[in-house]
C-alpha cells in the first residue's frame, strides 16, 4: 500500500538542490507568492487524488470479499447505508493528473 508524506524529511533539508557548487537552488530562483501559493495547491490535489485512487481500490477489493462472502456483505450492509453509492461517481483521476500536469508545466513557464 503506498503512503503519502505530505511533509519533507529532514534529510531534504539536510541536503539542498544545487545549481552550481555554491548556490541551492531556492538562493538562486526566489519564488514569487503567487507560484508558492499554487505549488501548494497543487501538492493538496494530487495528496487527495492519490487517496481517492487508493480508496476506490480498497471498496472495490470490500465488493469483491462481500460477494464471494454473502455473510460479510450482509453485515456490511447492514453496517453502511448506501453501501456501493461509490462505484456510481465518476473515476475523474486522469483528467484532475492531467489538469495538474498543465498547471506545473504553466508554472514552469513562469519560474
Amino acid at each position: 500500500m503506498a503512503t503519502l508524506n505530505p511533509t519533507p524529511s529532514a534529510d531534504l533539508e539536510a541536503a539542498p538542490l544545487r545549481t552550481d557548487s555554491s548556490h541551492t537552488l531556492a538562493e538562486s530562483t526566489p519564488l514569487p507568492c503567487e507560484v508558492k501559493y499554487e505549488l501548494t495547491e497543487i501538492h493538496h490535489i494530487i495528496g487527495l487524488t492519490a487517496f481517492a485512487i487508493e480508496a476506490r481500490r480498497i471498496l472495490r477489493d470490500v465488493d469483491l470479499v462481500a460477494e464471494s462472502m454473502p455473510h460479510v456483505g450482509e453485515v456490511l450492509n447492514k453496517l453502511i447505508e448506501a453501501r456501493c453509492q461509490w462505484s456510481e461517481c465518476p473515476d475523474t483521476a486522469s483528467d484532475v493528473l492531467i489538469d495538474v500536469h498543465e498547471r506545473l508545466g504553466a508554472l514552469l513557464v513562469r519560474v
